[in-house]
């Protein structure tokens, strides 16, 4: 029994459940444009999704992203409305990155708009006022939060004085000790 004829120039025949489709010789066979095939089939190139890569290729394709990575996160960082903001805490650093700081920031380092530069060294962060921000509260800063200018965390990261190897590091005489009424200079900062 003939069902039909089908797009390519063939016949559905139905033989029970079964369909067999059979190749009809009078219909001219349907060729597409170069265009329109997929470029691994029309090359006989594998497909992406089949090669299994070296350590040595998967560390290079990481290093060729890095940067649209980076930038992606100064992207995210200046999202809000304003600038970007760098909050500072003398409190334990939450577990996971977002929660509840658990006090309240001894300072809030606004940055510039964008907050930064990606670098070779990664992102380099960039405070908008050069004198530095108000600190609000005594203590010791122990972790920093960048985030958007609505306050929504982008990282936490733990803060140290210029010869420390946190990511977020202050500029002072006194190291990482903050006292009020003070200014908070945000040091060469770089996010990697």
């Amino acid at each position: 029994r003939v069902v039909g004829p089908d797009h390519g120039g063939r016949r559905v025949r139905g033989c029970g459940r079964k369909l067999h489709v059979q190749r009809n010789r009078h219909l001219p066979e349907r060729r597409f444009p170069r265009r329109h095939r997929r470029p691994h089939r029309a090359r006989g190139l594998p497909r992406m999704t089949t090669l299994a890569l070296s350590a040595a290729a998967r560390a290079a394709a990481l290093v060729s992203a890095r940067p649209a990575v980076l930038q992606a996160l100064i992207d995210l960082a200046d999202a809000g409305s304003g600038p970007a903001q760098l909050e500072i805490y003398g409190t334990t650093r939450p577990a996971t990155s977002g929660d509840v700081p658990g006090g309240a920031a001894l300072a809030t380092l606004v940055l510039t708009k964008p907050c930064g530069t990606v670098e070779l060294t990664g992102i380099l962060l960039t405070q908008e006022s050069v004198i530095g921000d108000l600190i609000a509260v005594n203590g010791a800063a122990v972790w920093g939060r960048l985030a958007t200018s609505e306050g929504d965390p982008i990282a936490d990261g733990d803060v140290t004085d210029m010869a420390g190897d946190g990511p977020f590091k202050l500029d002072g005489a006194d190291g990482v000790n903050l006292y009020a009424g003070g200014r908070a200079i945000l040091g060469a900062t770089a996010l990697s």
